[in-house]
């Protein structure tokens, strides 16, 4: 019985790892829409801006250290922040590089959708 759970979770990993990683953002969303509730939108924003500045910083130094980029240019940080947990499963992105900072950007995010259809 436990052979056959150890099997069937190792197949299901990915599966197992995204699911996580979809609870955790639709965490991030709950507290977006309770700070939005309790002091508005451009206060919610400004927090989750500010969090995701520094978020995209650690990330970006651990999966560094994981993947084993040495270089810190930006191209180089813009390779490791591909593979961060918040852009693993966008469906559509864009990768902006310039000489001085980069961007992801989410094109299609179901999160702001969802909100519009409920307005």
């Amino acid at each position: 019985m436990i052979k056959d759970f150890i099997q069937t979770f190792k197949r299901k990993i990915p599966e197992y790892i995204f699911m996580q990683l979809r609870n955790l953002w639709a965490a991030d969303g709950l507290y977006f829409l309770g700070i939005e509730e309790l002091c508005g939108t451009e206060v919610a924003t400004k927090i989750d801006t500010g969090v995701w500045e520094v978020m995209g910083k650690i990330e970006a130094r651990k999966l560094k250290e994981f993947l084993g980029i040495a270089k810190t240019d930006i191209p180089s940080m813009m390779k490791a922040l591909q593979y961060t947990t918040w852009a693993l499963d966008l469906e559509d992105k864009e990768i902006i590089i310039k000489k001085n900072h980069a961007l992801i950007r989410n094109i299609y995010c179901r999160v702001q959708n969802t909100r519009k259809t409920k307005a």
